[in-house]
């Protein structure tokens, strides 16, 4: 959590855009929402497709820094950490396939041009 509190201050710093960050431990609630929305989908398409290494799916998780516009395009992904290389280019693989989310809610688009979210995406397999 550390890690991401620093990346939040650095975002902050850094942002010439108006650009929120948007964690787990975010306490604005239409942010929070937002996050919520975002990373159920990604798991969800992410947990559909998962890899397999031999007859096992992949399990595990990754945590990606990623940017998204008020119109929900997606501008930048940035992985951190992650439990294996196949999982982090699955991921990746995941959030090109989705290009981008909805737009930002009203509330959240008069206070920013852009979010970066910081999220730890599980991925546990196919649901039956």
């Amino acid at each position: 959590m550390r890690q991401l509190e620093a990346i939040e201050a650095r975002v902050n710093e850094e942002a010439t855009l108006r650009t929120r960050f948007a964690s787990a431990g975010s306490h604005d609630r239409i942010l929070v929402d937002y996050y919520d929305r975002v990373r159920i989908r990604v798991e969800a398409e992410g947990n559909q497709s998962l890899p397999k290494e031999g007859d096992k799916f992949l399990h595990g998780s990754v945590v990606i820094l990623l940017t998204i516009g008020r119109d929900g395009s997606i501008k930048n992904t940035e992985a951190i950490r992650s439990t294996s290389e196949q999982l982090t280019s699955h991921a990746i693989t995941v959030l090109r396939r989705l290009a981008s989310f909805e737009p930002f809610p009203i509330e959240l688009a008069s206070s920013a041009d852009q979010i970066v979210i910081g999220a730890r995406f599980n991925y546990v397999g196919p649901a039956n």
